[in-house]
């Protein structure tokens, strides 16, 4: 009987499913990484029962990465308005310090 096994690629980081063999090593479905078993996520003789376990790791994986997506993609979006504040304010600040400076020397 074909046993099954729940894997997660280390390059693209997709859980997939695959025939269990006698090598320790498979490809990636994905982007075709060869590589060794490092952890098995899951095992069964029906590929059925693994998938929606692979489908909500992949969905969670996901939505992980989304998140953190936005998250960079807000502090980029701050740190480019502090820029622009302190450039819009960099001739007041470049005035006042100019005042410091001894005055009389022409």
């Amino acid at each position: 009987m074909q046993e099954f096994t729940l894997l997660r690629c280390y390059a693209c980081l997709k859980f997939q499913i695959h025939q269990k063999r006698k090598s320790t090593k498979f490809s990636c479905k994905v982007c075709g990484e060869r590589q060794s078993v490092k952890k098995i996520y899951g095992q069964s003789y029906k590929a059925a029962e693994l998938r929606p376990i692979a489908q909500e790791y992949n969905m969670k994986e996901g939505m992980r990465l989304s998140a953190n997506e936005e998250a960079a993609n807000e502090a980029r979006a701050r740190a480019m308005e502090r820029e622009d504040d302190s450039l819009a304010g960099g001739g007041e600040q470049g005035g006042a310090s100019a005042d410091w400076w001894p005055r009389g020397v022409d």
